[in-house]
């Protein structure tokens, strides 16, 4: 019988793992574990599919193997090659993560430590890019400004219809039912005084998406950043105005958190999951290392996490505000 190839071999170890339709929120609360076994997303297939088959390649090439078990033991030596090439952090988690699903293991059995994840050391969207230079801002001057007055992923902007597009009496812009990540739907506010930008298309012809296409140059996660600091501010001062609130002078706030061990881990239950106690905390959110002394209000915090399709105010924190 003929060997299959090392991407096939990739493609059905990962297939097999696919729980598309289900809910990987509900599927941890079922299973008690914080990592539920399986693959959740079309979009996170695709993604460990690259990863594998890349392995996978550089295993048959440079230790002739021809089957996942043989590429195995040569894991270790394949992030190490992506810590001497100076592959982010956040790209070699990316490849471990991966290699785990495909290997049906933990991160633990790989005898290899990882550099730390460092918001500082991020690129994306943090400077001039070489894409950057084959874009042009003037020729796709809507498509852009549609992106920063709503902060729209990538995949999202180019589905958004001119049906989904309301304003409601007192002119505030909504675009309802975007469907993010994981098939989770939302509605998404316009940033105030940005309304014409996304008003203008409105008119269009219902059924078809406001753009044909977005250009494979355009930096849309830096239009993401962008909403995500003037949003933040606005809704702060929105609540300034309205509540009086100054977050800094509220009292501590009740929340269930998970507890951690002396050496920093989560304490965990016989069945894999955090264990949880009632904990009072500050109710603003105090950045550390590199941005320590900056805080930020932790209210507005998880309303733009929900604007941006995500539910963690410490994603906003690391990826989208500040500079």
């Amino acid at each position: 019988m003929k060997q299959k190839s090392m991407v096939r071999q990739v493609q059905e170890a990962l297939q097999v793992q696919l729980r598309i339709g289900e809910k990987r929120h509900d599927a941890k609360k079922t299973e008690h574990t914080h990592s539920p076994a399986g693959i959740f997303s079309y979009r996170t297939f695709e993604t460990y599919m690259k990863q594998g088959c890349a392995f996978a390649k550089w295993a048959k090439l440079e230790h002739g193997s021809r089957t996942l078990a043989e590429a195995r033991p040569y894991v270790e030596s394949y992030l190490q090659s992506g810590i001497d090439r100076g592959l982010s952090a956040y790209t070699l988690s990316t490849q471990r993560a991966a290699l785990c699903k495909l290997y049906g293991c933990t991160a633990r059995d790989f005898a290899i430590q990882l550099p730390e994840r460092r918001r500082e050391d991020i690129q994306r969207s943090r400077k001039k890019a070489a894409r950057d230079y084959g874009f042009s801002k003037e020729n796709n001057a809507d498509i852009l400004a549609f992106a920063k007055a709503t902060g729209l992923r990538r995949h999202e902007l180019a589905a958004v219809k001119p049906e989904q597009i309301r304003q409601d009496t007192d002119g505030s812009v909504t675009i309802c039912q975007i469907k993010g990540k994981g098939g989770k739907v939302r509605d998404i506010d316009v940033l105030p005084g940005k309304e014409e930008a996304v008003l203008k298309f409105a008119g269009n012809p219902a059924g078809r998406p406001v753009f044909s296409s977005v250009p494979s140059h355009m930096d849309v996660h830096g239009c993401r950043r962008e909403y995500a600091n003037a949003m933040y501010h606005s809704y702060q001062e929105k609540l300034r105005k309205t509540e009086g609130r100054d977050f800094r002078n509220l009292p501590p706030i009740w929340e269930l958190r998970p507890v951690r061990n002396p050496d920093g881990s989560y304490l965990k239950k016989p069945d894999g999951s955090r264990v949880k106690t009632w904990q009072l905390i500050s109710s603003y959110y105090r950045c550390k290392k590199d941005r320590r002394g900056v805080v930020y209000d932790k209210k507005v915090m998880l309303y733009v996490s929900r604007q941006l399709g995500n539910n963690r105010i410490s994603v906003v924190a690391g990826h989208y505000l500040g500079k």
